[in-house]
């Protein structure tokens, strides 16, 4: 709703074999995507196209349906990526695998009657944690992070031999006592334990990264192109079989670009939930207000890849918030002398 108050925002089907008439391409918690869509994103990528994705290894504002979780005996998965095109691009996302900060993590109480307890995924990113070398976070505030993902750099021979040069600039971190942390089902999340999931962290030594502005001449994620099954309907009868009906599917080779002839921009953050209802936005008497800057961060991103930034330093000085560093750091050593 947001973002209709000043874009024209058109929905694209999760099934598509092309990609046009799309300025800014938002992918936002890519499940399961087929083939041929992955390989629409990867040519409208190679094309110039600006693309902005946001993945999760775990979606808290992607509930589980129950009744599917009924049927199937585990719950249906909450988690996203696009791995397949992130490695082309020289990252990766690792499967349930989260970033954390103990000197960022926020209290929440998660059961009725319980006190507020230190939540590891939940993150409070303040300043030294935004890039201040580019537009698009350099004036931001404060930024709420659930359970977000780690983005990692894949070894990549081809950029060590100087092929092709491909730029990765950091937007969100940790602070340098940040670290990756990992959990070995899905179901330790359906009603995470605080107290558990902060004795499983261990302090870092240099920032964990969760959001990148990637930039190059990319190469495609499909070099050979996909095949598709397509399906004969001409002079077919509704009396016909399923099996004289397949015999009438044919493959068909879809090729593109192998590489780019310009250079790409994306930009990826490891959370879904910093844009969801749930922590971006609070309901009052008024109707929904925005808290903090997670609705600026995608505002920004948006605006600086269309090559737009005369608002982006507007919108980011609106919420200034001023901490008790003195008391927060009271609070810190006292945690660490009782921990």
């Amino acid at each position: 709703n947001q973002l209709q108050k000043q874009y024209e925002v058109k929905e694209i089907p999760t099934e598509v074999d092309e990609i046009q008439d799309v300025d800014i391409l938002l992918v936002i918690h890519p499940k399961l995507l087929p083939e041929k869509t992955l390989f629409a994103i990867d040519q409208f990528v190679l094309k110039g196209g600006r693309t902005i994705v946001c993945v999760d290894p775990h979606c808290f504002a992607d509930p589980p349906d129950q009744k599917a979780a009924l049927l199937s005996g585990a719950p249906p998965p909450q988690n996203s990526d696009l791995n397949q095109l992130f490695r082309t691009w020289g990252v990766e996302m690792p499967v349930n695998t989260f970033a954390g900060d103990r000197s960022l993590a926020l209290k929440a109480t998660l059961m009725p009657n319980q006190r507020p307890e230190k939540l590891i995924g939940f993150l409070n990113l303040t300043q030294q944690c935004f890039s201040p070398d580019t537009v698009i976070t350099a004036d931001l505030n404060q930024i709420r992070l659930l359970f977000p993902g780690v983005l990692r750099d894949v070894n990549d021979s081809e950029k060590k031999e100087g092929e092709r040069k491909i730029e990765r600039r950091t937007l969100l971190s940790t602070t340098s006592r940040g670290n990756s942390w990992s959990i070995s089902s899905p179901y330790e999340l359906l009603v995470p334990n605080p107290q558990q999931l902060m004795e499983k962290f261990v302090d870092g030594n240099e920032p964990v990264i969760m959001g990148s502005l990637i930039t190059g001449r990319f190469r495609s994620s499909f070099p050979d192109g996909i095949v598709v099954e397509n399906v004969e309907t001409s002079g077919e009868s509704p009396d016909e079989s399923e099996e004289v009906k397949d015999e009438k599917k044919k493959t068909e080779k879809i090729t593109g670009l192998t590489e780019a002839v310009e250079d790409c921009v994306v930009v990826i953050f490891t959370d879904v939930d910093f844009i969801s209802d749930l922590v971006a936005y609070q309901d009052t008497f008024l109707g929904k207000i925005v808290v903090g800057d997670n609705s600026a961060l995608l505002l920004n991103t948006i605006d600086d890849l269309r090559g737009s930034s005369d608002l982006i330093s507007i919108r980011s000085r609106g919420s200034y918030q001023r901490p008790f560093v003195v008391v927060d750091e009271i609070e810190k050593q006292a945690e660490r002398e009782t921990a």
